[in-house]
């Protein structure tokens, strides 16, 4: 048997499993043509809102981009001049090559097309790292990713989540190969300081940047190019480089602050999870309880549990790490609904869970955690704007199956670990018997 009939057999095998006894062939075709349907109700607006709309909610992200790296590098202090200037000067030079343009509507053009091949290559790196190889199943996939609610909620407002997903996911795949190749190690600090274009996202998925590989190089590597990317973009300020990331953070802080504050006192019976500012992150349960100045403390904290849990758990399967890494990353500050991209990441970490039986003991709810992920990543996220308690449904039901899926991938981490060690035991104590 070929390896491609092989692929198909596993994944027909495991949609067979996640759907009960019903007929795989009865399953999938049904999905697939939903899927469409999703895509054609969803993209032509999106694309509509990113490249023609002039209204305020056209391309509403894009164009404050494009306005702050024109004051960025006309030299003026933008810090002090737009409120929504929340990136670090890093950014702004990495922003330059997509933005840097005089006329507003080929900057769009630029984006949408910048936005289409950065998604392909982030399913085409899904589906080659997760060894999905039948046509029928990579058509599931890349439908079902283009599907998700929030890609289309990306491309529309001009977010860089498609982007910088891609430049990690690239770069930890690259270097889990756990090889000391210096040009892997290069590339692979390369991409890492590209996604940090948004640190808010990205910066969790350093730890992996520093634990998964077998030395320091790719860290290393990283953290040279990125300061050496923020050198560059100060040049263009007549502050310097120190007192800019101190105008940055600051602005980036009370922009959180205000905003995880504004879902409650506009939307006083939205508690805990916000309006259409931000919804299912730390910073906006803080702010619905006004305990917004333990936000900083409270993310640094949950950032560096992240970091000494992947230490301890390093050698486990990647996708698993990068699955708690991206639900950490999308709870632990200020987010809103076009970061749940990051969710697709935990989604295929339970698929490499259940492909490679990781977890048999929680085989079912790996199942039904697959399911219910996939049928939440098409819902309409329409839904989190109905008037309260309603819109909870959306809000609750999508982060209380974040929350059980990053349980479900903590404990088949555990459990990876323990039957490796186990296995180790056994293999010593079989040569120690056989001498």
């Amino acid at each position: 048997m070929n390896n491609s009939n092989k692929s198909h057999n596993i994944d027909s095998k495991i949609t067979i499993k996640l759907f009960g006894n019903i007929d795989y062939s009865k399953i999938i075709f049904p999905t697939i043509v939903l899927l469409c349907a999703a895509i054609i109700s969803r993209l032509p607006y999106e694309f509509h809102r990113l490249l023609f709309s002039t209204g305020k909610l056209g391309a509403i992200d894009l164009i404050q981009r494009y306005e702050e790296v024109k004051i960025w590098f006309s030299g003026e202090h933008v810090y002090s001049i737009l409120n929504s200037a929340v990136y670090p000067p890093a950014s702004y030079l990495i922003m330059w090559p997509f933005m840097g343009f005089d006329s507003w509507e080929l900057v769009r053009w630029i984006w949408a097309i910048s936005s289409i091949i950065f998604l392909a290559i982030f399913i085409k790196i899904i589906l080659k790292d997760n060894s999905i190889n039948s046509p029928l199943s990579k058509t599931f996939w890349t439908l079902f990713i283009i599907a998700h609610y929030s890609t289309g909620i990306t491309i529309g407002n001009g977010q860089f989540t498609i982007h910088l997903m891609a430049a990690f996911v690239a770069c930890i795949t690259l270097i889990s190969s756990r090889q000391s190749e210096w040009n892997k190690s290069i590339l692979g600090g390369l991409l890492a300081a590209l996604s940090l274009i948004k640190p808010t996202v990205a910066l969790p998925f350093m730890w992996l940047v520093l634990f998964i590989p077998n030395n320091i190089y790719p860290a290393l590597a990283t953290v040279l190019i990125y300061i050496f990317i923020a050198i560059v973009a100060s040049s263009f300020q007549q502050q310097g480089i120190f007192e800019l990331h101190l105008d940055w953070f600051s602005l980036g802080m009370e922009g959180a602050s205000w905003s995880s504050k504004s879902s409650i006192v506009n939307y006083d019976s939205n508690l805990l999870l916000g309006k259409d500012i931000g919804y299912g992150d730390i910073h906006s349960l803080l702010g619905a309880v006004d305990m917004s100045n333990l936000a900083l403390p409270v993310s640094l904290i949950i950032l560096a549990l992240l970091g000494l849990w992947i230490y301890f758990h390093r050698h486990c399967n990647i996708w698993l790490l990068m699955g708690v890494t991206a639900i950490i990353s999308r709870i632990w500050t200020y987010h809103r609904v076009y970061d749940d991209m990051l969710i697709i990441l935990a989604i295929f970490a339970v698929l490499s869970i259940l492909r490679n039986k990781i977890n048999l003991e929680r085989e079912k709810l790996g199942r039904f955690l697959l399911v219910t992920l996939i049928i939440s990543s098409l819902v309409p996220a329409s839904l989190r704007l109905l008037p309260s308690p309603w819109d909870l449904f959306f809000k609750l039901g999508q982060l209380t199956l974040w929350m059980s899926t990053l349980l479900y991938l903590v404990n088949s981490a555990s459990k990876e670990k323990r039957d490796t060690a186990n296995l180790y035991n056994y293999k010593i104590h079989n040569f120690r018997s056989s001498l």
